[in-house]
């Protein structure tokens, strides 16, 4: 194919379609802006590999399996997710995944029939039906296989194999065995289409909050939101197009800032990186003499999410289990 088209090498090859998608031909409309994002997401994501598009380690929330069930749904009610990892001892031991949907069926279950005939909820209330929430994750069988894979592996290959298995989480695991990080389908999804923001994560993703002197914002945060809440436009200068903090900062330095990097910006604003993962900014200490009065309590903001594509890659809320 590529030496039917005069190219030499499959790198020619993708080279060449990325610069013909960047390129802006003022006659030519044929792409819209979110054309050529996803375009030239769906490239990048092809040389991805696990290990840049994972959550890492210090972002996973798991449970160990000798837990209760009761404790299972504090920790569904807390993240707002559907899939919990599950580990024996350590975080290093994974053994597997909990889904919500096993939990509640699970929970739900008629009881056997009592001796009248009658099935009654438990007498002491500890369940929705006859469940016992009390029982252990191990005793109650609600642990799921999940797949293991190394960082090294192509992002590409594991979308693949999630989509023939049916397998929605990946454990990222070290030559030595121990857990490194996480990775769901929907996170692999969201390096072509660009975040896919939901219900529970409005609270999540979308938050400023004040502390100290300054805020702490998360990447995917709303440009106009944090605008607003510093009384300072930030995007003045911008050439790029940006709708999140994270894709403000990207477009001023031009790549993903590592962790504990400072950033200033003209109108006197520092970002802090607090957290960030190869791909996508997580967390960000706003410090600014000029913001005012800070709020008591963090904003939870109703602003649309990102375009695709805008802040590179943001999430699992980039931090929590699927």
């Amino acid at each position: 194919m590529a030496a039917s088209l005069g190219f030499t090498t499959a790198a020619s090859l993708r080279e060449t379609l990325r610069s013909a998608i960047t390129e802006e031909d003022e006659g030519d409309k044929s792409l819209s802006p979110q054309e050529r994002t996803m375009l030239l997401n769906v490239l990048d994501f092809g040389e991805a590999r696990v290990g840049e598009v994972m959550i890492p380690r210090a972002d996973i929330v798991a449970i160990e399996n000798d837990k209760p069930v009761s404790a299972l749904f504090k920790l569904f009610t807390t993240l707002g997710h559907s899939r919990v990892p599950v580990f024996q001892g350590s975080l290093d031991n994974p053994i597997g995944m909990v889904h919500i949907k096993d939990a509640m069926a699970w929970a739900l279950r008629k009881p056997e029939p009592a001796k009248d005939g009658a099935d009654e909820p438990a007498a002491d209330g500890s369940g929705f039906f006859g469940a016992d929430l009390n029982t252990t994750l191990a005793d109650a069988k609600l642990v799921r296989e999940v797949l293991f894979v190394p960082p090294s592996m192509p992002a590409l290959a594991l979308l693949a194999k999630m989509k023939a298995k049916q397998i929605h989480l990946a454990l990222v695991v070290d030559e030595f065995g121990g857990t490194d990080g996480l990775v769901t389908f929907e996170d692999l999804a969201e390096e072509i289409i660009g975040d896919i923001a939901d219900e529970h994560d409005i609270g999540n993703t979308h938050t400023i909050g004040a502390e100290g002197e300054g805020f702490i914002a998360s990447g995917r945060a709303p440009i106009a939101a944090v605008e607003q809440v510093l009384r300072l436009s930030l995007t003045s200068g911008v050439t790029e197009e940006v709708g999140t903090l994270g894709g403000l900062i990207l477009a001023m330095v031009g790549r993903v800032p590592k962790r504990g990097e400072i950033i200033s910006h003209p109108s006197g604003v520092t970002f802090e990186i607090l957290d960030a993962s190869p791909r996508r900014l997580h967390k960000v200490r706003i410090l600014s003499q000029r913001a005012l009065a800070a709020p008591d309590k963090p904003l939870l903001l109703s602003a649309p999410a990102s375009q695709p594509g805008g802040n590179g890659r943001s999430g699992l809320n980039g931090a929590q289990a699927a």
